[in-house]
């Protein structure tokens, strides 16, 4: 780093988000506006080192907030909450989002099953075997409820999947019976790239582009800012190699203001 970290105090753009979409909800908030200038401060005084780019919470509700389809706001929320790579998120039916009833307190915990693209070719007949699929827990019951609106609103087919191609071809196929094909990965970008646009005619100004990549680190830095360790970090994300988790943990702990006072 150069020089001498400072902090400025910083006014967030964002508005008041009427409920919290954190991933632990039942954890106390991180402090956004320190966050937020840590964030700027490190990529100004380090912009020639590869750190993995992320927006926070605040700045994706703010974008979620904004007047955008609902298929282009779950689209972008599902791959924050879940940290999946594109082409896991794309492959989800609507059956594969679950929802189980935990007996001794009453509550309900969701998770959405996902395969990687290894995983999908494997078995490309899309049912796949038990071991091709890992379990991602929905933290944010918010979030999850959204989810099931969602599924109920605009996904009949419970065998089709989450994200399927636009209307005039689903009533094309639904006459034919065929299984509505998912959007494409470009598709996806694209939904993500109108979101952006759309802010930015509002006045909101990103300090990275919206991608699925960044959604992806997104969700990791706040899965470390709201306490989860690094073994919980890697499944989440389906990370093979631990040190594949280590960059985000090792990103945030280049902030000063947490280094401890040692004295030798």
């Amino acid at each position: 780093m150069k020089g001498e970290f400072e902090f400025p105090t910083v006014t967030p753009t964002y508005p008041a988000a009427p409920r919290a979409q954190s991933l632990t909800p039942s954890m106390p908030q991180p402090d956004w506006d320190y966050h937020l200038a840590f964030r700027r401060q490190l990529f100004t005084d380090t912009p020639d080192v590869d750190l993995p780019k992320y927006l926070l919470a605040p700045e994706i509700r703010q974008l979620a907030a904004l007047p955008i389809s609902e298929h282009h706001r779950m689209l972008m929320l599902s791959l924050f909450n879940t940290g999946a790579r594109i082409n896991e998120l794309l492959d989800v039916r609507v059956n594969r989002v679950l929802t189980q009833r935990h007996e001794p307190t009453g509550r309900e915990f969701s998770f959405i099953k996902l395969r990687t693209l290894k995983q999908q070719r494997r078995n490309r007949s899309g049912q796949g075997k038990k071991e091709d699929y890992r379990l991602v827990r929905l933290y944010d019951e918010h979030f999850a409820q959204d989810l099931q609106r969602y599924i109920v609103t605009h996904c009949s087919n419970k065998q089709g999947y989450l994200f399927t191609t636009k209307d005039r071809l689903k009533l094309k196929q639904r006459k034919t019976g065929q299984l509505l094909p998912p959007i494409s990965d470009q598709t996806a970008r694209n939904w993500l790239a109108e979101i952006e646009a759309i802010g930015q005619e509002r006045g909101l100004r990103l300090t990275v582009p919206l991608t699925p990549k960044v959604l992806r680190h997104s969700c990791a830095i706040h899965l470390v800012l709201n306490g989860f360790n690094q073994a919980a970090i890697q499944a989440h994300l389906g990370h093979r190699f631990k040190q594949t988790t280590e960059i985000y943990t090792n990103l945030l702990a280049l902030d000063a203001h947490n280094a401890p006072n040692v004295m030798f």
